[in-house]
């Protein structure tokens, strides 16, 4: 099943060849002509997403992974998840975590709810498809 509409995701992994690697592999083929918004540094996402919020852009989702510069991912889920307050969580961003960073490491993110998924990268492509998919369609 294809997401039906166009998906904006923002992916956050220093790495390229990861970014590049999760785009042609899990969102291309799996939603309709995606916007991907990729970055390599986590302030620099943050404020990318805090504007598009602001302007009342949606965004579908969120993949990030945990080490890279600026705000780290699990400092990045939780700023999103404050600032979504702000707007009395009418606004609900999935957040997905796919990281080198076992998730027994932040057993918090998925406790309290403030990431939707944590893989790590060793994780079938099957399986983080089948994840975006019950995240963005159920």
């Amino acid at each position: 099943m294809v997401y039906p509409s166009p998906a904006r995701i923002v992916h956050l992994d220093d790495h390229s060849i990861f970014r590049d690697g999760v785009s042609k592999s899990c969102i291309l083929p799996f939603f309709t002509k995606p916007e991907l918004f990729g970055f390599s540094d986590g302030d620099e996402a943050y404020d990318f997403i805090k504007t598009e919020i602001t302007a009342n852009r949606k965004i579908d989702l969120i993949i990030t992974d945990i080490n890279h510069p600026g705000l780290k991912g699990n400092q990045f889920a939780n700023a999103i998840r404050d600032y979504e307050k702000l707007f009395n969580n009418a606004i609900h961003i999935p957040i997905l975590i796919i990281s080198m960073v076992e998730e027994k490491n932040f057993p918090e993110l998925r406790a309290d709810k403030i990431v939707d998924a944590y893989f790590t990268k060793a994780t079938e492509v099957k399986e983080i498809v089948d994840c975006i998919r019950n995240i963005l369609v159920h």
